[in-house]
């Protein structure tokens, strides 16, 4: 395989560096695997800053930049690197693509979190459950994209899409998750536990499609071609 890329600055007189390029080859014909669960990240809970998207204004839209800030916020305090702790209208507005009209392009949102010097990101499609279990074991939270009707319960194929941060798993192997949406009364809480097969139903709906955000040199398990994305 051959790659030719043409590099173009919205800034005059100026050249974009190339940081990280990642392929997909996704196969939409093979099942995902349905594997026994990593339960050494069972009781595990990482301490991800919590963020609401309602508390910003124009924030309604704004599940993935805010996921994306909680994240960064964590490697911030991981990594004494106050720079990272962007707050989410900064990261919208660095996230926000014109030609899809938003802020849930996934590859802006990688994008942004990738462009800070030591950090790597990109969109990811795992298998299931066990591969996030690896990377919580290893203390990085996975950004997950999953059905919002299906995350809460009202069942059906349709749904709006939804981005919550998996920072971790019960003693019972349920989900616990950072959700930035807090609508309702009463409000819920951002930090919330999601029984397990929920979480499975309501992920299945975008392939198992995650966003990864680390740094570049913290040890992080193996990404093979089991991952479907190189």
């Amino acid at each position: 395989m051959q790659l030719y890329l043409t590099l173009r600055s919205l800034a005059p007189g100026t050249s974009p560096n190339l940081k990280f390029l990642g392929l997909s080859f996704l196969d939409n014909t093979r099942a995902p695997q349905c594997r026994p669960p990593h339960r050494a990240a069972w009781g595990r809970s990482l301490p991800v800053p919590e963020k609401a998207q309602l508390d910003y204004p124009g924030g309604r839209d704004w599940c993935s930049p805010t996921c994306v800030a909680m994240v960064l916020g964590y490697w911030a305090e991981v990594l004494g690197r106050p720079e990272l702790a962007v707050d989410v209208p900064e990261a919208a507005r660095r996230i926000h693509d014109p030609g899809w009209g938003g802020t849930g392009n996934w590859v802006f949102n990688t994008a942004f979190a990738g462009s800070f010097d030591g950090l790597r990101a990109f969109v990811i499609r795992f298998d299931d459950l066990t591969d996030v279990e690896r990377w919580i074991s290893a203390g990085v939270p996975v950004v997950l994209s999953v059905s919002f009707d299906a995350l809460v319960g009202r069942g059906g194929r349709a749904g709006t899409g939804h981005l919550v941060v998996c920072v971790g798993f019960t003693e019972t192997g349920d989900v616990i998750v950072n959700d930035p949406w807090t609508g309702g009364t009463p409000r819920p809480p951002v930090r919330r536990v999601y029984p397990r097969a929920r979480v499975i139903e309501a992920w299945s709906r975008s392939r198992q499609a995650a966003y990864l955000i680390y740094p570049e040199t913290f040890p992080t398990p193996p990404l093979g071609c089991a991952y479907r994305f190189r």
